[in-house]
């Protein structure tokens, strides 16, 4: 699993709306534009997957090291490393983020039986709640989809 393939998943996780969203290009959020940010950063004849394992992946002594960037939020990040630690069959990993403690992930049976459920099942979307603080696309979701959701009831 690549690291961008567990972002992916880690939206889903965090809000289908924002996944949504994050899927159409994270071009709504400019101030924190992943690609942008992998664009500057990108070697010669890199594309941006190999930049971003390259920015945010490594090993210590064995363990898992990910590199949070300031986007996507950081719950994104830590369902991301949890994600990755279960493909990679590792008991715990490291989630190093800018300016703030870094955080110590564990796997447990219980956590990866409730990972594989949230991961079955639809994406729940539960608006206005307070992820929504974190995300990068509430604004404009409370303008998209409360229009959306009223067409699909008429």
């Amino acid at each position: 699993m690549s690291l961008l393939k567990a972002l992916d998943e880690g939206w889903n996780l965090f809000c289908g709306r924002a996944a949504d969203f994050w899927e159409c290009g994270d071009h709504l959020a400019p101030n924190f534009s992943l690609m942008g940010l992998l664009r500057w950063d990108a070697e010669e004849d890199e594309d941006p997957e190999e930049t971003l394992e390259r920015l945010c992946l490594s090993r210590e002594r064995g363990d898992l090291v990910v590199k949070a960037l300031p986007f996507p939020p950081a719950p994104v990040w830590v369902a991301a490393t949890r994600l990755l630690m279960e493909h990679l069959e590792l008991p715990l990993a490291l989630l190093r983020q800018e300016a703030k403690d870094d955080l110590l992930i564990f796997r447990t049976e219980e956590g990866d039986k409730a990972l594989n459920r949230a991961l079955s099942g639809p994406p729940r979307s539960r608006p206005w709640t307070r992820r929504c603080c974190l995300c990068p696309y509430s604004d404009i979701c409370q303008i998209v989809y409360p229009t959306f959701i009223e067409e699909v009831s008429l």
